[in-house]
């Protein structure tokens, strides 16, 4: 769970960057800019209007989709940017409902203890429950060393706030990632229910 100290969960883009989320049950959303919250997050608006539903390509299982949208300044997970972030996450079987939203994260040190900046956000997220899930985000803006924090939120959860221990799903990196220029590949992140004693 993470540290008290943070009174309010508010994925935060980079000074200056655009923070955005897509709800993946539409095909287009609006552009919000500013901060992003992981309960609340912004929506942006696809040009294009369409949402990548197939397969990641960097996925290294058969099994693990796109969930869709992105971080700061969404875009397809297909034609990802030069500052791309892609991660896959293990979805608990235990996952009953839809969730709300899944937010990934930037965070300087685990436990956490300071405001953890987003590079992916979306509503109404389509995962299968033991399936993983991969997705790309958008760390533009961003530079220098992090442990990665994910964040699948449920029905009578969290919203925009500490994820409720027997609620929500949350799991980090064990390893840190050094962000400059470039995809970063961050690996594989496994999701369990929220604790107070999980150590994030």
């Amino acid at each position: 769970m993470f540290s008290r100290a943070l009174t309010t969960f508010t994925l935060i883009g980079a000074i200056g960057a655009c923070s955005s989320s897509t709800d993946s049950s539409s095909g287009a959303s609006e552009d919000a800019g500013g901060s992003t919250d992981a309960g609340n997050a912004a929506e942006s608006n696809d040009s294009g209007g369409n949402q990548n539903a197939g397969s990641d390509a960097g996925s290294s299982s058969s099994n693990a989709t796109d969930a869709g949208g992105g971080g700061k300044g969404a875009f397809d997970a297909g034609a990802p940017t030069s500052d791309s972030a892609t991660i896959t996450i293990n979805i608990p079987s235990s996952v009953t409902g839809a969730p709300t939203n899944l937010a990934v994260a930037l965070v300087p040190s685990i436990p956490v203890a300071t405001i953890p900046t987003s590079i992916y956000s979306v509503k109404n997220p389509t995962v299968t429950p033991g399936q993983p899930i991969t997705v790309t985000g958008n760390y533009l803006g961003i530079s220098g060393t992090y442990y990665v924090l994910v964040v699948l939120y449920m029905p009578g959860g969290g919203e925009g706030v500490i994820p409720v221990n027997g609620t929500d799903y949350e799991g980090a990196s064990s390893t840190s990632f050094t962000f400059s220029n470039g995809p970063v590949n961050l690996g594989t992140v496994t999701l369990k229910l929220a604790e107070a004693d999980a150590g994030l």
